[in-house]
C-alpha cells in the first residue's frame, strides 16, 4: 500500500460503525438525522430496515453493520441516519454515531481484496489514523440493489397515490 498525496483537501463525513471509523465523501451526503420510526417493507433483504419518508420520497434505510460483523440489525433510538445519494438514487444508512466533517490530503492505495471485504473505496489518512472511505456504490452489492429496486417499484406501484404521505414520527 503506497500513499497518494492530494494537492487540495477532500472533505468527508466521518462516522462510527462499532469501534471502526468510516467516512463518506461529503458530496454524497444530503443530511444527518436522529433515528425515526420507519415504514416496514415486507419482503425486503434483511439489511433493509424499512422506508424513510423524506418529504414525500420513500428512501430505503440500510443497516450494513451485520454484514461487517458488527452488532446491529435493529434501529435504536441512539442511532443516526445519514441520507446520502449516488447518481441513481438516494438511500439512508444507519450508523452508530456521526463524528463530523473532516478533510484529508493523503489516500493510501488499497488492494481490491480488502476493498471488497470491507466495502470501501480506499483508506485515507486523517491525522494519525487510517479511515475507511466508502461510497454508496461500494456499500451495496449488485444483487441486493437489483432486488431492492424491484421491491421498491412493486411497493410504490401498490401505494395509494392520493394525498400526502404521513410524516415519520420520532422514536
Amino acid at each position: 500500500m503506497s500513499p497518494t498525496a492530494h494537492t487540495q483537501a477532500n472533505f468527508i463525513l466521518t462516522f462510527k460503525w462499532g469501534e471502526q471509523t468510516f467516512a463518506l465523501p461529503l458530496h454524497c451526503v444530503v443530511r444527518v438525522e436522529q433515528a425515526v420510526a420507519l415504514t416496514p417493507l415486507p419482503g425486503a433483504p434483511e439489511h433493509v430496515l424499512g422506508l424513510l419518508n423524506n418529504h414525500g420520497q420513500l428512501l430505503p434505510v440500510l443497516d450494513l453493520r451485520p454484514s461487517l460483523h458488527l452488532p446491529g440489525g435493529k434501529l435504536a433510538f441512539r442511532d443516526q441516519l445519514i441520507i446520502c445519494r449516488n447518481e441513481k438514487r438516494s438511500l439512508v444508512l444507519v450508523v452508530d454515531r456521526v463524528l463530523g466533517v473532516s478533510s484529508y490530503h493523503l489516500e493510501v492505495k488499497t488492494s481490491s481484496l480488502l476493498k471488497a471485504a470491507l466495502r470501501i473505496h480506499s483508506l485515507v489518512q486523517l491525522g494519525p489514523d487510517l479511515i475507511l472511505l466508502t461510497t454508496p456504490e461500494r456499500l451495496l452489492e449488485v444483487e441486493s440493489v437489483q432486488e431492492l429496486e424491484e421491491l421498491l417499484t412493486v411497493w410504490q406501484g401498490a401505494a395509494p397515490q392520493a394525498g400526502p404521505l404521513p410524516q415519520d414520527s420520532k422514536l
